[in-house]
């Protein structure tokens, strides 16, 4: 009866140990891959908020007329890239793409008071950035998306934006 008495204090340490180092794993991994709908949601398109330094480079539009304008050309470059097979070329026009979106509302705000056009504007945005990020993700490693699948997604978006303001 010793015996087991002695062999159950030498297991509890190892026990103990086994323990530990199972919750230093798991606990961690537990942490990783957070949904869009938790606080770590992508802003702009492929940079959680955390990496989003607003000040390397690129011009915030200062009218809806020219974030409107600034959207039409990135939908032409990414629409190009994908559609051409070189989604790679769509890099940078969809990061910068997430930086326009984000502009948007409160630019439409300037344009129109009318609270059906800004949810329209904000309903249109939010089609854009899960069209967009949808783009991205295939670009790193998610499921393929071709452009076509998503295309009227994004020419439904853009054709609601253009109403705005006029």
């Amino acid at each position: 009866m010793q015996r087991s008495v002695f062999s159950f204090l030498i297991g509890l340490p190892t026990f103990m140990l086994v323990l530990a180092v199972l919750a230093a794993l798991v606990v961690p991994a537990s942490l990783v891959g957070c949904s869009k709908t938790e606080s770590t949601a992508t802003t702009p398109i492929g940079l959680p908020p955390e990496d989003h330094d607003d000040d390397h480079g690129h011009e915030h539009p200062e009218t809806f007329a020219d974030a409107m304008t600034q959207l039409s050309e990135f939908k032409t470059q990414i629409q190009t890239a994908f559609t051409t097979g070189d989604p790679d070329d769509a890099h940078d026009a969809l990061h910068e793409v997430g930086h326009v979106l984000e502009s948007l509302p409160d630019l439409a705000g300037k344009v129109t008071e009318d609270d059906a056009s800004k949810e329209a504007v904000a309903a249109a945005t939010d089609k854009l950035f899960d069209a967009y990020e949808k783009l991205d993700g295939s670009m790193h490693g998610g499921d393929e998306v071709k452009y076509e699948t998503i295309q009227s997604e994004i020419d439904d978006a853009f054709t609601t934006l253009q109403g705005i303001g006029k």
